[in-house]
């Protein structure tokens, strides 16, 4: 597989994981059009809460952090 590939691949798995986030939040709020539950959600793209809850934490932990350092160069 060459090094473009992998890229596209990559970008493509991150644009998946960054709905599935988005739809992830939105149940939270009790908004979401197509799912009442997380469980639900997690059924339906075929990955376990646990992992996805991985992939969530991350996800904040990186969002919290590119924040503090936008503060801190003001």
């Amino acid at each position: 597989m060459t090094s473009s590939n992998k890229n596209l691949i990559s970008r493509t798995l991150a644009t998946r994981m960054m709905a599935c986030i988005e739809e992830y939040e939105a149940i939270k709020r009790k908004e979401s059009k197509q799912f009442k539950t997380v469980m639900e959600f997690c059924k339906f793209h075929k990955f376990s809460h646990q992992n996805f809850m991985k992939i969530y934490h991350h996800y904040q932990f990186n969002r919290l952090r590119k924040t503090k350092k936008k503060k801190n160069k003001g």
